[in-house]
């Protein structure tokens, strides 16, 4: 007669004969006619391979990573939403911009600024009455009187309104010469637009001394739309 063979640990049946188990206890496994105790699952593992310990499934605020569970990253200050396995953000809370993987603070506009960079704040577009220059807004130049047509920027006139001509960027009103009202007197003659002129010549005579810059006639002056009546000239007779 031979002794029975004693079950192994954690064994629940055996062959008394071989000793070779059959079933095993709760928290240990079968495996080659013996009982070894089952792995316990990692930190943050919901489900593993008793046998090996290598994880499934894991815990809420878990990741599973080569078998095992490691703690999620939170994410950054004013980020919406993030990558929970290396904490870099995906998206920003409004009024924040992302830039490589973190958050950071929107630039305000400039004054009179209707549209900017809200990374550096450079202004894109400007109010209207502005002109963008270098990133910031500025007040547009207002056109002088009579200019129908300026550089926004300088104020340089490039085309006048009728009644005025362009002069060195700026309008000048248009003058005419008329005959002075009342009439020319006694000693003078009238010449038309030329003038009230002396009697020693003819009209015409004066005429030209006009054309070359000589004045010898009485004259008044207006602008085109008779606004304006100058005092007025008298030149030597």
């Amino acid at each position: 007669c031979y002794a029975d063979k004693s079950c192994g640990t954690g064994c629940t049946s055996c062959d008394k004969t071989t000793g070779t188990c059959s079933a095993c206890s709760s928290g240990y496994y079968l495996s080659g006619g013996s009982c070894s105790a089952e792995k316990s699952c990692g930190t943050g593992c919901a489900s593993c391979n008793k046998q090996t310990g290598v994880c499934s499934a894991c815990t809420s605020g878990y990741y599973l990573s080569g078998g095992s569970c490691s703690a999620e990253k939170s994410c950054g200050s004013n980020c919406s939403n993030c990558n929970k396995t290396t904490g870099s953000c995906t998206s920003c809370n409004s009024g924040y911009y992302l830039s490589g993987g973190s958050c950071y603070q929107e630039k305000s506009c400039g004054s009179n600024c209707s549209s900017c960079n809200k990374k550096t704040g450079s202004c894109t577009s400007c109010n209207s009455g502005y002109y963008l220059s270098g990133g910031s807004c500025y007040a547009e130049k207002s056109c002088g009187l009579g200019c129908s047509s300026c550089n926004k920027k300088t104020g340089v006139c490039s085309a006048c309104s009728s009644g005025y001509t362009l002069s060195s960027g700026s309008c000048k009103r248009d003058l005419k010469p008329v005959t002075p009202v009342g009439g020319c007197s006694g000693n003078l003659q009238d010449c038309g637009s030329t003038g009230c002129c002396p009697r020693a010549n003819s009209c015409s005579y004066y005429a030209e001394q006009a054309k070359w810059g000589r004045a010898y006639c009485l004259k008044s002056i207006y602008d085109v739309d008779r606004n304006v009546v100058d005092r007025p000239v008298v030149d030597r007779f």
